[in-house]
């Protein structure tokens, strides 16, 4: 992983296998490099309740930020990570337990009309504006949506993602994909987790196009790679010849994608 100087053994063979004498050349080996990845975090009304972190495939944080008490209610910040090629877990959290929402009322006052925090109303006769949720977008080196979320997710929610060179993979066109959210899909379900031979994906996708399929290990390296139909609710995978170890599913359904994660035995 360190820049230096190296040493390279080549031997010359042409097409009808004569075989060169063995030649030694030193080589510049560079530094491992890494990529920016911008976040970029819209705050609500409460910044000083939203921390982050990204993972590695080990679970161990790479980059950190939040939270963010010195900044304004409704402002925004973007945060810069350089990360190796690899795969990433992106974890945003909120310590008020509501994401980044303002926390709504439950107050019924008698004889008004209610006005609870973050959906508007009338207060004493004057209009109440409603609070806006607050949300986050992960962009890779060239400017791709990596992951995006927000919204009123709790305590903290997770995207899963893969980068090689500095970008996201399975990039065939133009097009972002963004986060899938749990309301697209009410089942998207790998087993068995560990597996050791066969894994088996189901879902309920509903789409005309094909789905693509890819399988990363921790590295980004795509090692596994096949389209599948969506008329299939079970997708099975054999994974018998890959190497013990963490690996990443990425599917692509249309403009959107999804990553789910799991432990080859």
């Amino acid at each position: 992983d360190a820049a230096g100087t190296g040493q390279l053994t080549l031997t010359e063979a042409n097409c009808v296998d004569v075989i060169g004498t063995e030649q030694t050349i030193s080589v510049a080996v560079e530094a491992c490099a890494c990529a920016a990845m911008d976040l970029t975090l819209n705050f609500d009304d409460n910044p000083d309740q939203t921390s982050w972190e990204i993972l590695d495939a080990n679970g161990l944080p790479v980059a950190s930020g939040g939270a963010y008490t010195g900044a304004a209610g409704g402002s925004s910040t973007i945060e810069t990570a350089c990360l190796p090629d690899g795969c990433y877990e992106l974890v945003v959290y909120d310590s008020g337990n509501d994401g980044m929402c303002p926390r709504r009322t439950s107050t019924v006052l008698t004889g008004i009309n209610i006005a609870s925090i973050g959906i508007g109303g009338v207060f004493n006769g004057i209009p109440r504006v409603g609070q806006n949720c607050g949300d986050y977008t992960l962009t890779d080196a060239s400017g791709n949506v990596v992951a995006t979320g927000g919204g009123r997710f709790g305590t903290s929610e997770t995207n899963n993602f893969c980068i090689v060179g500095g970008v996201v993979q399975l990039q065939q066109s133009p097009d972002i994909y963004q986060r899938i959210d749990n309301d697209d899909f009410t089942n998207v379900n790998v087993y068995p987790n560990p597996a050791y031979e066969q894994i088996t994906i189901e879902h309920n996708i509903q789409t005309d196009n094909d789905i693509q399929i890819a399988i990363m290990d921790v590295n980004g390296k795509m090692v596994q790679h096949l389209n599948a139909t969506s008329n299939n609710s079970a997708i099975s995978l054999n994974v018998n010849d890959l190497s013990s170890g963490i690996y990443f599913i990425q599917m692509i359904i249309d403009d959107k994608m999804i990553t789910e994660k799991f432990v080859k035995k």
